[in-house]
Order: C-alpha cells, then sequence, then structure tokens
C-alpha cells in the first residue's frame, strides 16, 4: 500500500517537502550573507486550508461527485505524478538591515529560521514513523522484521 494515499500522510510528506525547500534557501541565504546588494529569498508560508484540500489528490472526488481543481496559480497542484508542487522562492520583504554593500541577509535571524525549521521537520519525522508503526501495529506486522 502507498503511505501517501492516507491524506495524513500525504500532508505530512508535503510539509516535509516544503521544509527541505526552505533549508535549502536558508543555506543559500547563509551561503550569500557577504555578496553585495543580495536580499535574503524565503518560500512563501504554507496555507492550511489548501494543503488539506490538496492531499486528496485530483482523482479524489467530492460527495457531490465533482473533483477538485486549481483556481489559482497559487494552488498547490493536484495533477502532478508525484504530488509535488512547485515551490516559488521570493524575496524577503521585511529587511532587518543592510550592510553598506547592499547586502540584506542577517545571519542571526536566517539561524532562528534554520532552528525552526529543524524542529518542524524532525517533530513532523517523528510523527511520520509513529503512524506508520501504529499502521503495521494495526494490520499484524511486529517490528521492522516484519511477520
Amino acid at each position: 500500500m502507498n503511505l501517501d494515499q492516507i491524506p495524513l500522510f500525504a500532508a505530512i510528506k508535503q510539509r516535509l517537502q516544503w521544509l527541505s525547500a526552505r533549508q535549502e534557501l536558508i543555506a543559500e541565504n547563509v551561503a550569500n550573507a557577504n555578496a553585495p546588494g543580495y536580499v535574503p529569498m524565503t518560500l512563501k508560508p504554507q496555507d492550511f486550508s489548501d494543503l488539506v484540500n490538496s492531499v486528496g489528490g485530483a482523482d479524489k472526488r467530492r460527495h457531490d461527485g465533482t473533483a477538485m481543481r486549481r483556481t489559482q496559480a497559487q494552488h498547490f497542484d493536484l495533477g502532478s505524478a508525484s504530488g509535488e508542487r512547485r515551490l516559488q522562492p521570493e524575496r524577503v520583504d521585511k529587511v532587518f538591515e543592510r550592510l553598506p554593500n547592499g547586502n540584506a541577509v542577517v545571519l542571526e535571524q536566517e539561524m532562528i529560521d534554520q532552528a525552526q525549521t529543524q524542529i518542524e521537520y524532525n517533530m513532523l519525522l517523528n510523527l511520520y514513523r509513529k503512524h506508520g508503526a501504529m499502521l503495521r501495529t494495526a494490520i499484524g506486522h511486529r517490528g521492522s522484521g516484519g511477520g
């Protein structure tokens, strides 16, 4: 059974992908901390209602027989085969300080963002593992050895 067919697992997977992309941007921001004129990049925060609506996939139909569809480009891509959506980085709107060379990366803020990202990623990974173990127990598998 593909765990991505279970809405909870699909939602966790999407959030983990978002957090991974955020971590990559944070690393890029830190790497460019001394680059003249560099403005840090970030990801638009996920909207929980969009996440909930997206985990069913394009083939899921509501009780009235209508299928979900994308109505705006910012919505999650329901039709992609992998279930991944395209994440678009954007420049940070609120710049706390700017160096004389025009660089707007604040290393302290990047480290705070990195720590928050890591904490949430670890929490979701633990939740994924626990629910997977609960499913294995429910179907009669004990431990990682099966049977």
